[in-house]
């Protein structure tokens, strides 16, 4: 078979362009273009208190100036009969003590500030203070 060089250069553009078409990003040059949205993220189903003052739970106040053991008491829990575990964050730590179904979680961030979440006999979504105004 004889083929003219005028096939064979027809081809070698055809396959070009199609390459090249193939892995453009389909960004219009000209005209309206979106701009990427981001997905929302689910929010904590249940009460929260955001407020940086006192919150009362289960009878007894918490505020940000106690530190974990007396934040626990108002759930009841002996600081030294919970089991306790910490988890390091980028921006702060949180501890979660468990002692018998009451599970309480208090998180110390720099960005979000003083959160406790408790689930068990008492359920508790508050936010103590935070670093915004």
């Amino acid at each position: 078979m004889k083929f003219r060089k005028g096939f064979f250069v027809s081809l070698f553009l055809l396959s070009l362009s199609l390459s090249l078409f193939s892995s453009c990003d389909k960004t219009p040059l000209i005209g309206k273009q979106e701009t990427p949205r981001s997905t929302p993220t689910p929010t904590p189903t249940g009460p929260r208190t955001a407020s940086t003052g006192d919150q009362t739970v289960n009878g007894k106040t918490i505020n940000s100036t106690m530190n974990d053991a007396d934040i626990l008491k108002a759930f009841n829990i002996d600081i030294a009969k919970a089991t306790a575990r910490k988890s390091q964050g980028p921006d702060g730590s949180s501890m979660t003590y468990v002692l018998g179904e009451q599970n309480v979680s208090i998180t110390r961030s720099i960005v979000s500030g003083i959160n406790v979440i408790a689930w068990g006999p008492i359920k508790v979504d508050v936010r103590l203070s935070r670093s915004d105004p």
